[in-house]
């Protein structure tokens, strides 16, 4: 299985490779995910697929909050997520015991 690389970063939103880290492009996201967002924290799955997570800051005006995104394709689009947070720094995906999708 080939895998690519995705960097989450401060202000410049979330950057792809698919050859190793040798050239870089941000995905194209026509909503959800702007490239002044400050992503914090990225976090995938392989077994679920082409799903990933992404965790931001407020980057909107002053007081805004921090929120978590989910892409069902590899950053192409990206979906926030009803629950708003603080800056999101971290994330881990773990099984839920006795839970099958």
């Amino acid at each position: 299985m080939q895998m690519g690389l995705d960097v989450g970063t401060a202000g410049t939103a979330m950057w792809v490779s698919e050859d190793h880290g040798e050239t870089w492009m941000p995905p194209y996201s026509p909503a959800g995910l702007y490239m002044e967002s400050r992503v914090w924290s990225l976090t995938s799955q392989p077994a679920w697929g082409s799903q990933v997570f992404a965790g931001t800051d407020g980057d909107g005006p002053p007081g805004s909050t921090g929120r978590l995104l989910r892409s069902d394709d590899y950053g192409e689009t990206w979906t926030k997520l009803q629950r708003e947070f603080g800056e999101v720094r971290a994330m881990i995906l773990r099984p839920l015991e006795g839970k099958e999708d």
